[in-house]
């Protein structure tokens, strides 16, 4: 997959970083590839992204904005911390990754997480390449469960297989995901509430491992909700950009009565497999081409018949591999 990545410092003043906006708009637009640009804007974006501190004024956030829309731009998802940069009690979000349309379609599966800071007083951003399922304390033994003791002969019998582990995972759906929008409001809430008393310096000490216990928790729960909801965040995202317009535009036979139908001279003239190529179609498979083929399917692909996509074959493979071969071939 080829992209583009630009990693940004922006200067101290709204003067200073009239010229990275400038910059920015002009690499973007002149880019055809998925963009990526990631780093230290030093600016915020929306009013939320201070608290504790000054309020933000509209000034501050104008020209920043003005550029996301200019350029297409968008917040690329980010989990874990609320906020990249902190200096005491006042916290504020002027480190994030921002992409173009080109990156949201063909790459929408990746992430940035907001890591804890350290001893330092910004979060590091790192990409975080995450599905619902690698969240999931028990997956594996769930499916080891429905696996067990199954001496499966026919497609039929993997099938009912299959279905004995989706009802165990939807026993795990049911008890961890049901209500998560609520617990990180909730955690959010306390960790406002924290950051409240932090406001007072003679309560930052005795806070402080309160807070950092809060926030481990909302990077855990915004995983688990940014990923349930990766699928619902992308339509509507994609439902509010142009760019898919010029595409219906030129969707053939979207207007015309009937299509052209194909040319049978041309089929008849055209290139034909020899017969070294005709065995090659028929040749039998091997278990290594299987295993090949399971791994190069892409998680976004939809789901098969039986429910499953390729990211559930990847993460149970150890378990269902031997079964699902077997049958196969």
């Amino acid at each position: 997959m080829v992209f583009c990545l630009m990693v940004v410092y922006g200067l101290h003043t709204i003067h200073d970083r009239q010229q990275l906006w400038e910059d920015l708009k002009q690499k973007v637009v002149n880019t055809q590839e998925p963009f990526i640009c990631m780093g230290h804007f030093n600016a915020v974006l929306t009013c939320a992204d201070r608290i504790n501190g000054n309020p933000v004024q509209e000034m501050e956030i104008r020209d920043f904005n003005e550029f996301m829309i200019d350029a297409g731009m968008t917040k690329l998802k980010a989990i874990g911390r609320e906020y990249t940069w902190s200096n005491g009690c006042i916290c504020s979000k002027i480190d994030r990754a921002i992409v173009n349309a080109e990156w949201i379609v063909t790459m929408n599966q990746i992430k940035i997480s907001v890591m804890q800071p350290g001893t330092y007083d910004h979060s590091p951003l790192v990409w975080s390449w995450i599905a619902i399922l690698e969240v999931i304390t028990n997956f594996l033994p769930k499916v080891k469960e429905a696996w067990r003791g199954g001496h499966v002969r026919d497609l039929k019998e993997l099938w009912f297989m299959l279905k004995k582990g989706k009802a165990n995972l939807k026993k795990i759906n049911m008890k961890e995901f049901i209500g998560v929008m609520n617990i990180v409001k909730e955690i959010r809430g306390k960790l406002q509430n924290i950051h409240e008393l932090m406001r007072d310096p003679s309560a930052v000490t005795q806070n402080r491992q309160q807070e950092k216990e809060l926030q481990i928790q909302l990077e855990k729960w915004s995983m688990i909700e940014e990923s349930a909801m990766q699928k619902k965040s992308r339509i509507q995202w994609l439902s509010q950009r142009m760019k898919l317009n010029t595409l219906y535009k030129y969707l053939p036979g979207k207007s015309a009565e009937k299509f052209p139908s194909v040319n049978a001279m041309t089929m008849r003239n055209g290139k034909a497999l020899n017969r070294e190529q005709q065995l090659l179609l028929v040749a039998r498979v091997t278990r290594e081409e299987m295993e090949i083929s399971f791994k190069n399917i892409h998680d976004l692909k939809a789901l098969g018949i039986d429910g499953f996509n390729s990211f559930f074959f990847k993460k149970s493979w150890i378990v269902v591999r031997y079964t699902s071969i077997l049958i196969v071939k």
